[in-house]
Parts: C-alpha cells; structure tokens; sequence
C-alpha cells in the first residue's frame, strides 16, 4: 500500500499500469535471487539460468509479477532471505541486522513469509551454527513498523476489534486449517499436480536430478 501511494504521484503512466508495474520489478528481482541462489549452490550457470528461467514463466509466478498484489513482492522477499541465508558464509551482526530488517519488511507485506523466516534461522542457527545477536528482534521490528503504522491507521477508521482481526488473518486462516488424517494424502497429492502443472513433468524430473546432486556434492 505505501509504495503504491508514491507510485501514483511518478509522472509515468497510469496508475493501475504503474501498480502492475512495481509487482512485475518485484518478481523481477525475485527471478534474479533465484538464480544468484543456484548458482551458489551448483556454481552452474546453465543451471541457475534454467531454474530462474522455470521459475519466471510458471503459470501462478507469472500471473501474480503482472497483478497488483502483494504476492510478487512477498515471493521477492522470499528469495531474497533464502539467497542470504546460502550466500553469506560468516553472519556478521550487520549481517544480521539486514536479515531480521528485510524479514520483518516482509512480513509486514504478506504474513505468509512467517514460515519463510522460520526456516531461514532454523537454518542459520541449526544448519550453520550461526548464533543471532541478542538485539536482532530490534531490527525485525523496526523492519516490521510500516505494519503497525498501517494498523493503527485502519483501527482509526474500522476500530481496533476488526482491524485486529483482520491483522491477524483470522477471516481466511480459519479456511487453511489442517483438516482430518484422512484428508493429507489427498492435499499431497493436489500438491504435486499442482506443481507438475507449474513446471511440466520435465522440469519436476530435472528439478528433483539437480536437488539430488547439489546434496550428494554438500555430503562429498
């Protein structure tokens, strides 16, 4: 919401086409951590450039980079943690700080990047044995302010009860419960077809040989 304010004031266009366009340079950058990413990993350019490029043509990425939403700066952001999480061998308390500031900047577009950021410190603190400072928190607060200012601004014009509520996602997060035992099979599966309609069997198959040999190169 902040950006696309300052956005309708560039003189370059319309609004909607401006808004369109900021999601698209968010899932633009997004493209270009993923391939920073692998290339980390496999040192293939081939392979970055591949696995960038399946990323930038699937169905729903495509979809949300040309949509006013907040789907292609959340994906952006992603990228952006996972790509510092691989690429920054020493986590220095600069280091740091950038992580928890851009993570909690996140979070306040799109709650979703909450497992994102989960992973990335289990991962840090578990996998790298990289201990966090103890003001850390302080940076992803900070990073975290244009959320509070936007709900101290709705609880002014909707009152605090709803704006509460829909801060914290209650009105759909009721919706994506895990159901019954019964039930897991079945979304695994919705899963998967899912991500074989995004990339097409061929690119599951190359995706799944390239995981399999960046482990067996990380276990040598």
């Amino acid at each position: 919401v902040m950006p696309g304010h300052g956005l309708v004031h560039v003189p370059i266009g319309g609004s909607a086409w401006k808004l369109n366009a900021f999601s698209a340079l968010a899932a633009t950058v997004g493209v270009g951590a993923v391939f920073a990413c692998i290339r980390r990993l496999t040192d293939a350019v081939l392979a970055a450039t591949a696995g960038a490029i399946a990323l930038a043509v699937a169905h729903t990425y495509w979809f949300h980079a040309v949509t006013a939403q907040v789907h292609a700066l959340n994906a952006m952001f992603m990228a952006l943690l996972i790509w510092a999480a691989v690429s920054w061998t020493e986590m220095t308390a600069v280091r740091w700080a950038v992580l928890a500031f851009t993570a909690g900047l996140g979070l306040a577009n799109h709650v979703m990047l909450g497992l994102t950021i989960v992973l990335v410190v289990a991962y840090l603190v578990v996998g790298r044995r990289q201990r966090p400072p103890a003001w850390v928190l302080f940076w992803g607060l900070l990073g975290l302010m244009p959320w509070w200012l936007q709900l101290l601004r709705m609880a002014r014009l909707a009152g605090l009860p709803a704006t509460v509520e829909v801060a914290a996602g209650f009105p759909w997060l009721g919706n994506r419960w895990p159901g019954p035992l019964a039930d897991i099979p079945a979304n695994l599966l919705s899963f998967l077809g899912m991500l074989l309609y995004q990339y097409t069997p061929l690119g599951r198959a190359l995706g799944g040989l390239g995981a399999i040999r960046v482990l067996a190169c990380q276990r040598a």
